[in-house]
């Protein structure tokens, strides 16, 4: 198959990792594959490279920061002028936002290509747009959300959604549940490989034998501050557990109280090899989830990157991670409180069987999450939309 994703996404940001995992192993299985994403910085023309076999192209973008994330017309009218003489079987749309919807369905409809949309995100009706939003502009951007959202998910031949409030929400808008598929964000089971504990303590700098919690990137205004409470309490308990925010997070030293302070460490950003030592270093880690709209809507990715590593999870029983713990032994589950998710975190330390609970982890990330499988189950989907 000649397949097409179309992402809205800077290159190599959220949503990308999606269309790029999934791109590299359909290429293992003979297809060939494009992803049109977004340029970090050019205005005009493109630029071409190749990854893994897969064909990556960045395309200009007039907006910035934020915007800077499938608005733009210019960045629209150049994906259909540098998509016209290209021949596709299949077209996958990584969300609806105009950079993506747009050409998908000029091409499908002149061209006579299938469609397929997937969905990632609950971003309106009080979904993440609400969560991040700080401004009446933003607030009232959100209808406009929601319209790309929502307005054109009839219009495909298939729909991937990730989560099962988002498969609701698709039967409610009108998707065929015969053409309907539910396919949760994969783990990187090859390149996020399980690490010994001491070994990268010492790779870190960091106590050997200090009590180390963590959690890897952004995280949602709510769920920030039940992090925050949560540790807080973690710490009257034992006020030798530390913290450890891995990566780019929006959580700074001042925002926790004189006397945790130095127990946390916030790494910034950082290289994959440095990310990894540092949740390898970690005895649990985290998920801290409200139970909000936005949450239950979406499949927290970094849950791959933790089982991955094989490590023990402490997370709130939010959406479809229920379903996950429920299967196997893999940590433990929390109301989405503090004080609750403080006990589950400490009671889950205090295990003698946190390795056996990690290789679990592991098992679990290759066995329902590897990418390598969820690609064999959009390959059958894809195969079924074309012989429909």
């Amino acid at each position: 198959m000649r397949l097409l994703f179309l992402n809205h996404n800077v290159a190599w940001r959220a949503g990308f990792f999606r269309a790029f995992h999934w791109g590299r192993y359909l290429v293992r299985k003979g297809h060939q594959v494009t992803i049109l994403t977004i340029s970090e910085n050019n205005l005009s023309g493109f630029a071409t490279e190749e990854r893994e076999g897969v064909r990556l192209v960045k395309t200009p973008d007039l907006l910035s920061g934020r915007l800077r994330s499938g608005w733009d017309p210019w960045d629209t009218l150049n994906r259909l002028f540098y998509l016209w003489p290209e021949r596709f079987d299949l077209i996958h749309s990584v969300d609806c936002r105009p950079v993506c919807i747009v050409p998908a369905l000029i091409l499908k409809k002149l061209r006579k290509i299938k469609l397929v949309i997937d969905w990632l995100d609950w971003w309106g009706r009080g979904g993440t747009i609400a969560e991040r939003s700080h401004s009446l502009a933003e607030a009232m951007f959100a209808p406009v959300e929601t319209f790309f959202e929502e307005g054109f998910r009839h219009f495909a031949d298939g729909s991937i959604v990730i989560s099962s409030a988002l498969k609701n929400r698709a039967l409610a808008l009108g998707v065929r549940a015969d053409h309907l598929v539910q396919i949760p964000f994969g783990a990187d089971v090859e390149n996020f490989q399980p690490r010994e504990r001491v070994a990268a303590r010492r790779r870190l700098g960091l106590p050997p034998d200090q009590p180390l919690i963590g959690y890897v990137g952004s995280i949602l205004l709510t769920d920030r501050s039940l992090l925050l409470a949560a540790f807080n309490l973690i710490h009257r308990e034992d006020r030798r557990v530390g913290l450890a925010l891995i990566g780019k997070c929006q959580i700074k030293p001042s925002d926790f109280s004189p006397e945790v302070r130095d127990l946390v460490i916030i790494t910034g950003g950082l290289s994959y090899e440095d990310l990894q030592d540092y949740v390898a270093a970690c005895d649990v880690m985290l998920l801290p989830l409200k139970d909000t709209i936005a949450n239950r809507g979406r499949w927290p990715s970094k849950i791959g990157d933790y089982l991955a590593a094989g490590r023990p999870v402490a997370a709130c029983a939010v959406g479809d991670l229920k379903g996950l713990f429920s299967r196997d032994l893999i940590g433990v589950l929390s109301r989405d409180e503090p004080q609750d998710l403080a006990r589950a975190t400490l009671s889950l330390l205090a295990r003698p069987d946190l390795d056996e609970l990690g290789h679990n982890a592991r098992i679990v990330a290759e066995r329902e999450l590897s990418w390598n499988r969820l690609t064999n189950r959009l390959e059958a989907f894809y195969l079924s939309i074309l012989n429909q």
